[in-house]
């Protein structure tokens, strides 16, 4: 928010806080970009692969999984650098993502975790 300020771009960049529903804001997007230094599995991978949006993310958890299929793949330092690439070069969503293999795949990993035991 001081960077926003210190530069003057409040007319654009809005600091919207946690919302309970974000579909509405991958609706209107071009892009979704995941800028963060860590995480664990980043759910917005799975909400912006649901809508067919491109994703701009760093090297966070499973980022292998978006590499270059379902968007672009930066260090942390070059977020500027990939959102460049996308506003100058756009990204085509290579594979639909099928969110019930998914979620059965996940299903069948966790089975066989509890199954172990």
């Amino acid at each position: 928010k001081k960077l926003v300020k210190k530069y003057h771009l409040e007319n654009n960049i809005k600091f919207l806080g946690k919302k309970s529903n974000p579909f509405p804001y991958y609706k209107i997007s071009d892009a979704c970009v995941l800028s963060s230094q860590s995480e664990g599995y980043p759910v917005v991978f799975n909400e912006a692969r649901v809508l067919n949006i491109p994703l701009i993310t760093t090297k966070v958890s499973d980022y292998q999984d978006i590499d270059n299929l379902y968007g672009i793949v930066v260090e942390q330092d070059k977020i500027y650098d990939g959102m460049k690439k996308f506003l100058n070069e756009g990204f085509v969503i290579k594979k639909k993502f099928d969110y019930k293999e998914y979620n059965k795949d996940i299903i069948s990993k966790i089975d066989s975790l509890i199954n172990k035991n």
